[in-house]
């Protein structure tokens, strides 16, 4: 059940975390936007022009990165994630209460991996130049800033 899940929390100033996860939201729609725009752009040019955008394949994917690490953190804290219970709405509540919180733990333990291997990665690719329009990936690591907002969101 969705509301059980609002008891598992590492006690954040939800003050602070609300405005920062609907500000992160709100940048992701803007990028959601970009990518519709720049999608338009491209198959209109493509289809009267018979040309497209330079690079704009690349960019899309670039956005997107951004687009669902930012959406992340907002899910999380109201508590969208899909939460399948036909097993744990069977147990007692404290039994439930210890496995929200050891699978709270576990998701925080593999996004902070994720989120090493990502700063790891960006360290060892710095002059690695990317696509067609040669985006440095040292650029690109500052897209791996988006993941801390996301790792934290799980203590929310």
């Amino acid at each position: 059940m969705i509301k059980e899940a609002s008891q598992f929390h590492c006690g954040f100033d939800n003050r602070l975390i609300r405005p920062l996860s609907k500000l992160l939201n709100g940048i992701g729609a803007g990028l959601c936007f970009l990518i519709m725009f720049l999608i338009l752009v491209d198959v209109t040019l493509r289809y009267f022009f018979k040309t497209s955008v330079p690079g704009s394949t690349e960019l899309v994917e670039l956005i997107l990165v951004g687009l669902v690490f930012l959406g992340i953190a907002y899910t999380q804290f109201e508590k969208g994630h899909i939460n399948i219970d036909f097993l744990t709405s069977r147990l007692p509540h404290n039994i439930q209460s210890i496995v929200g919180s050891i699978t709270y733990l576990l998701t925080l333990g593999i996004v902070a991996l994720i989120t090493w291997r990502i700063f790891e990665y960006a360290k060892k690719s710095a002059d690695v130049k990317v696509g067609i329009l040669y985006i440095p990936v040292s650029l690109l690591s500052i897209w791996q800033l988006l993941v801390v907002p996301c790792c934290v969101s799980y203590c929310v």
